[in-house]
């Protein structure tokens, strides 16, 4: 892993003297990652890492990478999403969050994932917190209604931006925003498209 990490360049990271901070972090992140996670032994197979998907959802495709897919012991899938940001999810908020609900659906809809079984846990893992010697965690819980559940959850944002109804979250960051320099939120009025 640590390689891997020195391999990479950080051409994007501005100003460049940042980029030795950077890849001192990465390198930090990485060794606690396997002391705490890989170095005692990992509780599954990882089956996939980076494993694309693409499907169909009514006339809308929905494209995506998880980050990992791990057979459990008793044969179910654990999808795994790593976050690197300093904040982690509240509780409520992993439970409610689409991004691990959507790689479920992904799990039933997509043949390829499906055929490697049913889904059981759904986790974010936060290399970057290591409470009590292990990786923090935030979860999901994988019930029987969570596909239906999602593809409403997806139907219903589809057709309001589709009718360009967008709603500002009281606690988005702007600052990584690709759309601020269309958003009415952001300049304080209104935005002509």
């Amino acid at each position: 892993m640590l390689e891997l990490a020195r391999e990479q360049s950080f051409e994007d990271v501005k100003p460049r003297p940042l980029v030795a901070e950077q890849r001192r972090l990465l390198e930090k992140l990485l060794g606690d990652y396997f002391a705490s996670e890989v170095a005692p032994g990992l509780d599954a197979e990882v089956l996939a890492v980076e494993q694309r998907f693409r499907f169909e959802l009514d006339t809308t495709t929905l494209t995506g990478y998880i980050d990992r897919i791990d057979r459990l012991p008793d044969g179910h899938l654990r999808l795994i999403d790593y976050k690197t940001s300093k904040k982690l999810l509240k509780v409520e908020e992993a439970e409610q969050d689409l991004q691990l609900a959507l790689y479920a659906l992904a799990c039933l809809d997509v043949p390829e994932l499906c055929a490697l079984g049913d889904v059981s846990e759904l986790v974010y893992l936060y290399p970057r917190h290591l409470p009590y010697g292990r990786v923090a965690r935030r979860g999901q819980t994988m019930t029987p209604d969570l596909p239906n559940r999602t593809r409403e959850r997806i139907r219903g944002l589809v057709d309001a931006i589709v009718s360009e109804q967008f709603e500002f979250s009281p606690t988005a960051d702007c600052k990584w925003c690709d759309f601020k320099n269309i958003c009415p939120r952001h300049h304080l009025k209104d935005v002509p498209l």
